[in-house]
């Protein structure tokens, strides 16, 4: 109504009233409105809207800018971290996983499907490529949404994981020559990257595997619980934070021989 009161955060009640023999139809439900970004006093936190689920996120440190898959809306998020508002969304079919590279200069995007995509953060502009199909193996081929990560690397390498129904397979693929390689190894955890890309970390069963990137080759350190998970890797990958040591809920510092620290 044009002088209904303003208000904000109310209870609403929707009546339809039906043109037919048959008794209206009520429903109540709360209107939030949500304040604008740059809107909360007082708070060091914000809300920014991509009007869906984002996946994964990764931060460009020389443009200020956040990078978010929104697979419900096929296309990565731009965020400025000044403005903190959308300012571009890059439409990319079933971006499922981002990552940045060292130098800032690109951010790849892991899909629903073999096609994988490196941002520019400078023009923002996405390029195309294509995973050999020879890569995958057994329900790869069928589906890769359920728990799919891709990692860059310090070599200008890319470490994919393609993981399906409890199953999972790991990956490094060379996007100058389109060569990709299957790692042999059963770790079904989640991979975390050090923050210069030489190493990445995953445990499964009672070890953990450090995929090392200038020796191409993965070592096995054991004594991890069955169900832990490396939550965060430091800079050179001389640290890690792991769950499950005492509990699930317990998060421990160790070093990269699995000392307590």
């Amino acid at each position: 109504a044009p002088h209904a009161p303003v208000q904000q955060n109310v209870s609403v009640t929707l009546t339809g009233t039906p043109s037919g023999s048959a008794p209206p139809a009520t429903a109540q439900f709360f209107a939030d409105v949500t304040q604008p970004p740059g809107s909360l006093a007082n708070s060091r936190t914000d809300y920014v809207s991509t009007a869906g689920t984002p996946s994964s996120g990764t931060y460009d440190r020389v443009h200020n800018l956040i990078f978010v898959s929104n697979p419900d809306w096929n296309r990565v998020d731009v965020i400025s971290n000044v403005t903190h508002k959308i300012v571009k969304s890059v439409p990319i079919r079933g971006a499922i996983s981002v990552d940045i590279t060292q130098d800032s200069s690109l951010v790849w995007v892991q899909t629903m499907t073999p096609q994988v995509y490196a941002i520019d953060t400078t023009t923002l502009q996405a390029t195309h490529y294509t995973i050999p199909a020879t890569g995958f193996t057994g329900a790869e081929l069928n589906l890769l949404d359920v728990r799919d990560r891709i990692l860059a690397l310090s070599d200008g390498t890319v470490f994919l994981d393609f993981g399906y129904d409890g199953a999972t397979q790991f990956e490094v693929w060379n996007p100058q020559t389109n060569q990709l390689t299957v790692l042999e190894t059963s770790q079904d955890g989640y991979p975390v990257r050090s923050g210069d890309g030489a190493h990445v970390f995953s445990i499964g069963g009672s070890s953990i595997s450090i995929y090392d990137v200038a020796s191409k080759t993965i070592n096995f350190v054991g004594g991890v619980p069955q169900y832990g998970s490396v939550v965060a890797v430091n800079q050179d990958g001389s640290r890690l934070i792991m769950t499950g040591f005492t509990s699930l809920n317990t998060m421990t510092l160790f070093d990269r021989n699995l000392n307590n620290l």
